[in-house]
């Protein structure tokens, strides 16, 4: 299992920060820290559900240092919307999969030096296929729990909400997982 102590970027889709939500969402913002990115089309997708159904996501604007907000590139750019355009399907939103997709982009852009934190189909694929290593948000939960930065039954609560319906039990095997990352 890769771990985000490995890295000097950790590269956050959105779905991290809903998946943590309320009850950890400030562990998680503490633990990334300073090494903390995202995409302007993430910090698009938080900002305008931080005011509307999911205000506990203000918390991503207040926080000190701010997480770091990374233009892609002009090429990377143009890369982000021809994906996302072959991605869509009839009827989709404008900016639907903008923000995985960017995350992992962003990463690539970083050339080495990032890990992503997402979950959603597209963004591990794209992820896979260019190379970038990944966690999901349960994995990253699981490695907060190890090193003490959040409690095991707030790592659950974050398993439960990335895992959509996955008996919580099973998390202890992603929590054997990040304990034996941990002792390499």
């Amino acid at each position: 299992m890769n771990r985000t102590q490995d890295w000097s970027r950790i590269v956050l889709d959105a779905g991290p920060f809903f998946n943590f939500g309320s009850a950890s969402l400030l562990a998680l913002l503490g633990y990334v820290g300073p090494k903390a990115a995202i995409s302007r089309e993430v910090e698009k997708e938080l900002t305008l559900n931080a005011h509307g159904d999911f205000p506990f996501l203000r918390a991503v604007e207040l926080v000190r240092p701010p997480v770091e907000v990374i233009d892609l590139e002009p090429p990377v750019a143009e890369e982000l919307l021809d994906r996302a355009r072959a991605a869509q399907k009839p009827g989709d939103h404008q900016n639907k999969h903008k923000g995985e997709i960017s995350t992992v982009l962003l990463a690539a852009q970083l050339a080495g030096t990032a890990i992503v934190i997402c979950e959603d189909f597209l963004g591990k694929r794209l992820a896979n296929r260019k190379g970038i290593p990944r966690l999901s948000s349960a994995q990253l939960a699981a490695e907060m729990v190890v090193c003490g930065a959040m409690a095991e039954a707030n790592g659950i609560a974050v398993f439960q909400a990335s895992t959509e319906g996955v008996d919580p039990r099973l998390f202890a095997d992603t929590l054997r997982k990040a304990r034996e990352a941990q002792s390499v």
